[in-house]
């Protein structure tokens, strides 16, 4: 998921904070991805605080290390 407060957003005016609002619904997706994964006994949750929207482009680490853990948890369900 990524997690950092777009840039072009600075640019606009508004009567509230966008930028608290942003981190409260990230935390709330957060939350509701993590319950989601938690109850599963394979799987991962990745959290990009430096990616934007396009998280390939902005944090390629976080794509290439999921994959990574995908491949070792299809591993261990093809050996149980």
């Amino acid at each position: 998921m990524a997690g950092k407060y777009p840039k072009n957003q600075e640019l606009t005016q508004n009567l509230y904070d966008e930028e608290k609002t942003f981190r409260i619904n990230n935390n709330i997706k957060m939350k509701s991805w993590i319950a989601l994964i938690n109850p599963l006994k394979y799987g991962e949750f990745f959290y990009g605080s430096s990616s934007g929207h396009i998280i390939p482009i902005d944090d390629s680490a976080i794509i290439l290390s999921s994959i990574r853990l995908a491949l070792t948890d299809y591993e261990k369900l093809n050996c149980e």
